[in-house]
């Protein structure tokens, strides 16, 4: 018999989306700094994206994020 269940995440209705290249000239820590207002501003979630990125890559500049 199988059994199933739910998971039971629930995401925020809404979550911004950072992309350090784009956010001001593109260094960390202004990405770093606008991390920290969007979780002052009440953010819970925040996607990290950068395009042309390997995995790698973008670990790394998780890592670099507070939090």
């Amino acid at each position: 018999m199988t059994t199933t269940r739910k998971a039971s995440l629930e995401l925020p209705r809404f979550y911004p989306i950072l992309v350090p290249s784009r956010i001001g000239s593109g260094s960390m820590a202004e990405s770093c700094e606008f991390a920290r207002e969007l979780v002052a501003a009440g953010a819970t979630l925040i996607q990290l994206r950068e395009k042309h990125a390997s995995g790698r890559e973008i670990l790394r500049l998780a890592r670099e994020l507070p939090g």
